[in-house]
This record gives structure tokens, sequence and C-alpha cells, in this order.
């Protein structure tokens, strides 16, 4: 299985590391909930609106990046991008806790949602089709290392050291811009255009023509919107379920799931890209449902840390594909002179979800309660599934239309 990972270009193994170096140090979002209710003292209804409003900054931020990878390169986007998001979190470090930490955190949201499109292209541009589950794997891989170590020192530093919370962040921030500054070509080092699918030619028309010209990928699209509601919930109704169970202890047991978040992918990312190689990229979204539905299902029927864990442990094999899948999907239908906008399209899809899943759930939790909730996330992951596998039938379908 370790063969999966060998002879990448070089710019793959550099984004790898990249990627864990950010990750390690990404503290403020993932507690940003805890953030808004423990230092604020702000209310779940008061909270929703604000955890809402930072998927909805991955909107704009998601074309900004998009737009300036196509126009400036994708090195020069990134870097960029990424540079501003932490110089947005450096006063958070040294002013007092109140809503103009919360407005600079919302500005650090938006400028990480730039850099996504930078690094997605990268990787696309690096690999040919059949390739590419590979770097995006290994990519992820990297996310998930350091995840598995970050919400640990978040979670230390959280209540701690606030001032360390934030400037961790940073620190990590800029060591991974000058690692792509030093070690990255302002060009793809393998790029050939005989590799590349009929969906990749170089489009004339514009964004909006050339996702016309693709309906699958904007079915996929849909499907991402439904999955986003499910897995947001992560960081709204999760931290509330774990605070009402736990009093006390909501904020560490939060940390230790991520924890067994990134560690699973860690130790399961390999053999499912191993298990995966050969099949279709829809067949791993189509799964991703069916693997949500039970994670986030069995949730209302959980009264200890172990068992939350054992859900951690099932909905992040979903997360490993939808993760991996999303941007080989992506790459394999955007033109190469578009490419960071059709990243920066799939992302949007995740930041509507998010922001809709976060200001339904805030809306219905003081109505239906968590158990209900819990288990109409579970069924809009099983309409996902459904979803995933039309769209499976129907690209079987338009690939022996096109052999004929």
């Amino acid at each position: 299985m370790f063969e999966t990972y060998k002879n990448l270009p070089k710019t793959i193994y550099v984004l790898f590391f990249v990627q864990i170096i950010n990750r390690l140090g990404e503290f403020v979002f993932p507690f940003f909930t805890f953030y808004l209710t423990q230092k604020l003292g702000m209310s779940a209804a008061e909270t929703s609106l604000f955890v809402m409003l930072a998927p909805m900054t991955f909107i704009p931020g998601n074309f900004l990046g998009g737009y300036l990878a196509d126009a400036l390169g994708r090195k020069k986007a990134y870097l960029l991008t990424q540079s501003t998001a932490a110089l947005m979190l450096l006063p958070c470090a040294f002013l007092p806790t109140g809503i103009l930490n919360v407005i600079l955190i919302l500005g650090a949201t938006f400028f990480g949602s730039a850099v996504r499109p930078a690094i997605s292209a990268m990787i696309a541009d690096e690999l040919p089709a059949s390739e590419r589950h590979r770097g995006f794997s290994l990519s992820y891989m990297g996310i998930n290392i350091g995840v598995a170590i970050g919400p640990l020192l978040a979670g230390f530093l959280f209540e701690n050291a606030m001032w360390l919370f934030f400037l961790g962040d940073v620190l990590t921030s800029f060591i991974a811009v000058i690692l792509v500054f030093v070690m990255v070509p302002p060009k793809s080092e393998s790029y050939d255009e005989k590799h590349l699918l009929a969906s990749e030619k170089n489009e004339s028309g514009g964004v909006i023509k050339a996702l016309l010209d693709r309906p699958l990928f904007l079915g996929f699209i849909f499907v991402g919107i439904l999955y986003s509601v499910v897995y947001t919930q992560i960081n709204f109704l999760l931290p509330l379920t774990l605070t009402g169970l736990f009093a006390g202890k909501g904020a560490l047991y939060f940390g230790i799931m991520m924890s067994v978040n990134a560690v699973t992918v860690v130790v399961m990312t390999l053999p499912m890209t191993h298990l995966m190689n050969g099949r279709r990229p829809l067949l791993g979204i189509a799964l991703t449902g069916i693997i949500y539905a039970v994670g986030f299902g069995m949730i209302p029927s959980l009264r200890s840390i172990i068992g939350f864990c054992i859900s951690t442990f099932i909905w992040t094999l979903g997360e490993v594909l939808v993760s991996m899948y999303s941007g080989v999907l992506t790459a394999n239908y955007s033109p190469v002179n578009l490419r960071g906008s059709f990243s920066a399209v799939s992302s949007l899809s995740w930041s509507i979800g998010g922001a809709l899943g976060t200001l339904m759930a805030g809306k219905l939790f003081g109505f239906i309660g968590t158990s209900t909730l819990w288990y109409g996330i579970s069924a809009l992951a099983l309409i996902g599934a459904g979803l995933g596998y039309a769209l499976l039938k129907a690209e079987n379908k338009q690939d022996k239309s096109a052999k004929v």
C-alpha cells in the first residue's frame, strides 16, 4: 500500500508538509463556538449567527482565491492569501477579549478560504487524472497529521493562554508561507497537454458556460451542499451536545474527538486509497452518505466519551472518501485555464451547506432538541448517498455513449 505515494512530483510532497504545518497550528476556527459561548458569554442562538457568518465568508473568499489562482498563478495566490489571513489574527493575540477579535477572526477565515483554490489547483496541475487520487489523498493525510496534534494543544491554550492560542496560528501560517516560497516553483513541473481529459481543455466562454456544459459536476456540487449541512454540525451541534452531556468537560472532550478524527484519517487514508484504487470518484461520493448516516445517526443514543469516539471513527471514514474524491472530481471536470475558479465553485458548495446547516440547526435547536436534529442530519446524508449513486449511473451511461 505504501507504493501509493511513491514517485509523485516534488511539489506534491512540499504541499504535504505545508498542510501538516498549517493544520498543526490551525487553532482558532475549530474552537470558535467555544470562544463565543465561554469567552464572550453568547447564547446558542447568538452563537449560531456568528458561526454561520464564518462559512458565509468562505463564499467570496473562495471566489477571490479562485480568481487570483487563475489570474496571478497558483503560487502567488497562495502566498498572498495565506499571509493576509495570518496578519488578520495577529492583533487578537494582544487585544482584550471582545467583539473586535470576532471581526478579525471572520476576516482571517475569509482570506484562509481563499488559500484553498490555489492548493487544489497546484495538485491538479501536477498530476494526470489517473494519478490525482494519490495527490489529493496525500494532501489530505498531511492535513490530518497536523490536526491529530493541533486540537489537543489548542484546547490547552484555549483554557490557559489565549494570546498563545492566536499567536501559534499566526506563526505556523508564516512557516508554511516560507516553505512554499522557497520550495514550490511558480509553474507546474509536470504539466503536459496529452494527459488532459476532454473536460480539462481550455475554455474560452467563461466560467458560467463551462459549468453549464458539465451537468454532472453541477450535480456533484448539490450533493456537496447536502454533505456540508451534515458535516458542519461537528462545529456547531456537536459542541452543544457535548456541553449538555458533559458540563465543564465539553471543550476537552471535543478536542479529544477531533484528535480521534485526525488519527483515524492518518491511519485509514492509505488503506482506503488502496481499496478504492481504480474505482470511480462518484462511487466514493455515494458511499460517503451511507457512512455519514451511520456515524451521525448513532449520536443521540451515546452517553460516554468512548461512544462518541466510536462515532467519530465511523463518520471520519466518510470524510476521508469525500475529501479525497471532491478534489479529484473538481480537477477532472475543470478546464486548465479556469481550474482555480472551478475549485472555488466546488468549495462554494461546502460554504453554502455550512451556512445553511448552522442556521437551520440554530433555529431548530430550541424547538425539537438535539436527538431529533441528529436523526434529521442522518436522513440528509442518505439522500446525498442516493443522489451520488444516480450521478454515478449517469456518468457510466455518458461514458458508454461517448465510446459508441
